[in-house]
């Protein structure tokens, strides 16, 4: 029997999910006089890569960050959650990249989500980047 793979952590990794389907919920609220706003995309598929992670439910969740420049160094773009079957990507996007984004979702364009990630501990990692397309490009694989 093969050896497992030992991933180190602060090894870089490619995730690749498959994108099978998609939604965008809306709420509003006001806790202690405030609004409060949450309004992720949520994206569903399946986990392509990296096969050592057997998860049956993967989901992304974009949501919507206001940073006070986007110039500013930061230390990543979101990061990844696994534990037995589920696994869950929490990635930024900037506001005004939302109407694109749904509208590239709603005619189909967008079949793969692949990110980058920093792995940080057990069913842990931060994702330094991510990307969505039509295709995979062989440097993702």
């Amino acid at each position: 029997m093969a050896a497992a793979k030992r991933v180190i952590v602060g090894e870089k990794i490619n995730h690749l999910i498959q994108i099978e389907d998609w939604d965008w919920n809306y709420s509003l609220s006001v806790e202690a006089g405030d609004h409060h706003e949450y309004r992720p995309i949520e994206i569903k598929g399946k986990l392509m890569l990296p096969a050592n992670i057997k998860a049956t439910s993967v989901r992304a969740l974009l949501h919507p960050v206001i940073r006070p420049s986007w110039k500013k160094r930061v230390k990543n773009v979101g990061g990844v959650l696994y534990r037995g079957k589920d696994y869950t990507a929490y990635l930024d996007v900037a506001p005004d990249a939302i109407s694109p984004l749904l509208q590239m979702l709603i005619a189909g364009k967008y079949r793969y989500l692949t990110m980058r990630v920093l792995k940080s501990g057990t069913g842990r990692a931060q994702v330094e980047n991510y990307r969505l397309s039509s295709t995979v490009d062989d440097d993702a694989l």
